[in-house]
């Protein structure tokens, strides 16, 4: 397995989790699982960077914990990882084939005037006297779907606003594990804010 990694190309998401609990009795890979230590890396997506970290079952039990972070979702500097990309694909192959019940969450980043009516009309003011209340952000349940939330919010130095999505579903860990993970959120991202 060759675990393929998000390139960030046309989307507006900057952070991808996938965080799995292993659904296994296995006891020689859950000792495995428990004795591998984290791993980050750097690797190239669509011309820029992007990068990957993975924590195992150390001292979280069945746990297989992916993080996938564009360049830009860094508002400082971004990490310096310390393994190569090659490293972190010989650990997944350990888990290949293994099922996972899998919280995923993706944060979207777009401008304030390229929200959906939806969400601008969230976002309201009004004033008593000398108090003003302003909603920055909601958060909606979903029930009936994987996707189980919808939150938006604007941050208060006026920049992008963010939306995040929720879901949790259960798969195999194969090489297209992320992809999947990014694919199901972003068909939702994609009905919530339409493309131009």
């Amino acid at each position: 397995m060759a675990l393929r990694l998000p390139k960030f190309e046309n989307t507006k998401c900057c952070f991808l989790t996938a965080c799995g609990q292993v659904v296994t009795e296995d006891k020689d890979f859950l000792q495995w699982l428990a004795k591998q230590d984290p791993l980050e890396a750097r690797y190239r997506a669509a011309g820029r960077s992007a990068y990957v970290r993975v924590y195992f079952g150390r001292g979280l039990g069945r746990h297989i914990h992916i993080d996938v972070a564009a360049r830009e979702h860094f508002l400082g500097s971004p990490p310096t990882p310390k393994n190569k990309i090659s490293e972190i694909r010989q650990a997944m192959k350990k888990v290949e084939g293994h099922e996972v019940n899998v919280k995923i969450v993706g944060l979207y980043r777009l401008s304030q005037t390229d929200l959906p009516e939806i969400v601008r009309s969230t976002l309201v003011e009004t004033q008593v006297g000398e108090v003003s209340l302003k909603t920055t952000g909601v958060t909606l349940a979903v029930d009936g779907a994987p996707i189980h939330e919808l939150r938006w919010w604007v941050p208060g130095d006026g920049g992008d606003a963010r939306i995040q999505l929720k879901a949790e579903i259960t798969r195999k860990i194969d090489d297209s594990y992320l992809e999947h993970c990014c694919e199901l959120l972003e068909s939702v991202f994609n009905v919530f804010v339409p493309r131009n």
